[in-house]
């Protein structure tokens, strides 16, 4: 928008340039289910996409389509718990409490007498407590197990040790579902995934496609039923037309974020969470501070204002910040994440930059002095 800063990327990012090049020129509107010569192309966008896919994040896992990560951890979940219940397994769901609520609210509302479910804590750095982790799978040793971790975490910007994870589990029952949501572009060798992960869900919109598209890499999509029946397209796991458009927008996409592999650097974040330390001092608390975090997300306690009153004084001054969650951020409530991590005192006063991990030094130096002013105003 014009005359604005656009400081929330975690929520939505900008559509790419190679993407909006795409739509002027008259996107592809064909139905991929079509036998007709036309109906072929849209099929080719879709196979040529999914290589592309495939041969970006190095993997042989299936590549399903759905409308975005949080149709994509429903599926692993629902999916999965429902193929393991028609076994008659007993099946045990695993969350930590600074997952986004997409998680937390999916797999709680699968807890019945054959379905188990535990939010494990995080330490006060947002890493997984892996030692919590090791005693609720021998707990739970009888039965099969499925677990999430949020590679990023979208509020804190704190990344998880996926490796670390994986050799806890290793031995059991369990299969991993990776939320990737904020990953891509965002941290190093984001597109390098672990063999031993069942699954990968990513969302298109925060990296630069249309909004309602998103992915998930499965190892065995045997292993799960579908969430949406309809005219068994994508060999039966989620029916419906395939949205062709949004496909391409994905794989335009990340070609775009490919392009710039080598480029994640946390200059420039640095450079503005040292102006605000400089400046503010002990006002605010920045989140996550000696922990390993993403390239683009600062979470900021401001001590002297809720976060309802201070997003209205960004708001005034032309900058869209937000205070968690885009999920969530209509209903103002205190940010689960900060309560996770011990700031119970401040889990009303939470503001999340998220900036383009492609952001300059020129542009950190600008931005700073920019949302400084305004703190100081408050």
């Amino acid at each position: 928008m014009i005359n604005r800063y656009y400081f929330d990327y975690n929520a939505t990012a900008p559509l790419a340039d190679s993407v909006k090049e795409f739509l002027a020129r008259g996107a592809v509107f064909f139905n991929s289910s079509s036998s007709h010569t036309s109906g072929k192309v849209a099929k080719k966008e879709i196979f040529d996409t999914t290589e592309f896919i495939q041969k970006l994040f190095k993997t042989k896992k299936h590549v399903i389509y759905h409308s975005g990560a949080t149709e994509g951890i429903n599926l692993f979940f629902h999916g999965r718990v429902k193929k393991l219940l028609r076994e008659k397994k007993k099946v045990h769901l695993i969350g930590f409490a600074t997952d986004h609520s997409a998680v937390l609210n999916t797999i709680e509302q699968l807890r019945d007498e054959s379905v188990s479910v535990t939010v494990l804590p995080v330490l006060t750095k947002g890493e997984v407590d892996l030692e919590a982790l090791k005693k609720d799978l021998q707990s739970h040793s009888h039965a099969s197990i499925l677990i999430n971790v949020t590679w990023v975490n979208n509020e804190s910007g704190i990344v998880q040790n996926l490796k670390d994870i994986v050799e806890v589990t290793k031995g059991k029952s369990v299969s991993i579902h990776v939320d990737g949501v904020q990953a891509i572009g965002k941290i190093p060798h984001w597109n390098e995934l672990l063999p031993e992960i069942e699954a990968y869900t990513f969302s298109g919109h925060k990296f630069g496609s249309l909004t309602g598209v998103g992915i998930t890499l499965l190892h065995d999509p045997s292993e799960y039923l579908p969430l949406i029946i309809g005219g068994g397209q994508q060999n039966g796991l989620r029916g419906g037309t395939e949205n062709v458009l949004g496909v391409v927008s994905l794989r335009l996409a990340l070609e775009n974020m490919a392009q710039n592999l080598p480029l994640v650097s946390h200059a420039a974040k640095d450079l503005i969470e040292n102006k605000l330390k400089e400046t503010l001092g002990d006002q605010i608390i920045i989140v996550g501070l000696g922990a390993v975090r993403n390239v683009n997300t600062i979470q900021v306690i401001y001590k002297k204002t809720p976060s309802d009153s201070a997003l209205i004084h960004f708001d005034l001054a032309g900058m869209d910040v937000s205070a968690g969650s885009a999920c969530s951020s209509g209903r103002m409530k205190a940010s689960h994440v900060l309560v996770a991590l011990g700031y119970h005192e401040w889990k009303n006063h939470g503001l999340r930059f998220s900036f383009s991990p492609q952001m300059s030094l020129e542009d950190a130096q600008n931005f700073s002095t920019k949302i400084i002013s305004v703190f100081q105003k408050i």
